[in-house]
């Protein structure tokens, strides 16, 4: 790959990058991630946020109840 190419990716990923910076700034607390890859996790049929609660095992979720 030629300087020239590889200098047009790297452009080209930054404005894609920059594109996704809200969603990553929303994503960006660990808490938040969990609970995002356990509700991918879960049956796709509107699961319950106490199902959510009891695979999370995250103590100050049950004030959500």
């Amino acid at each position: 790959m030629s300087l020239s190419a590889l200098i047009k990716e790297v452009h080209k990923l930054e404005a894609e990058f920059k594109q996704c910076r809200k969603l990553l700034n929303a994503i960006g607390d660990e808490n938040r991630q969990h609970l995002i890859c356990v509700m991918m996790n879960m049956p796709i049929d509107g699961g319950l946020v106490l199902e959510i609660v009891e695979q999370t095992h995250h103590p100050g979720c049950h004030s959500l109840i």
